[in-house]
């Protein structure tokens, strides 16, 4: 893992999958472009949080130095402001070739209209085995061989640490958040990424 800048995704085909807090929480954007002959596939995870948030629940993980640290984007107060994440999403349509977006249809409705609007091709992810199974194995298989670069982000990291699976008989398998012991939304919008790019 190495620190990814934004500029390395530009120029280049990207699959996004994005994880919509719902007022107060982490919001995630995953960013993945895979490889080619010349270049690697390229992974990172983009996250914002109100204010307000960082500051109060400072006591569940370390929100105010990852702030600090560059690692969460914040926005003013104490509700997520939905426009900034937008702009993130222009600036990437600007800069590179958006084939699609996986995202989580909860809370999602107004952001993912508009975006429809602006011409991003935006598909639900739904939580069931057959939309998660896939992906999530191969995110598991690619970052065990190496087959991509993942951004070093400790926020990744710890919701990494925090993802509980439910498996089927058929042994799939797919993220529960309930069971979940504190945030795993970088990975939930990995999932949604990975799912548009198979």
């Amino acid at each position: 893992m190495r620190p990814i800048a934004l500029e390395e995704f530009y120029g280049r085909t990207v699959f996004l999958g994005l994880d919509l807090a719902a007022t107060k929480d982490l919001t995630a954007l995953c960013i993945f472009s895979p490889g080619d002959d010349e270049r690697p596939a390229i992974c990172k995870v983009l996250y914002w949080l109100p204010e307000e948030t960082a500051k109060s629940r400072n006591d569940v993980a370390p929100y105010v130095q990852w702030v600090e640290q560059g690692h969460i984007n914040t926005t003013p107060g104490n509700i997520v402001d939905y426009s900034v994440i937008r702009q993130a999403f222009y600036n990437l349509q600007e800069n590179c070739l958006v084939h699609s977006v996986g995202y989580d249809e909860w809370n999602a409705w107004e952001t993912t209209a508009e975006l429809t609007g602006a011409g991003f091709n935006m598909q639900k992810v739904l939580p069931r085995y057959g939309y998660q199974s896939n992906p999530t194995k191969r995110i598991e298989m690619d970052i065990l061989s190496g087959r991509f670069e993942l951004d070093n982000n400790p926020v990744l990291l710890w919701n990494f640490s925090n993802v509980a699976l439910d498996f089927d008989s058929q042994d799939n398998i797919k993220i529960n958040k309930q069971k979940s012991s504190e945030k795993i939304d970088g990975v939930a919008a990995m999932v949604d990424a990975f799912y548009v790019w198979l």
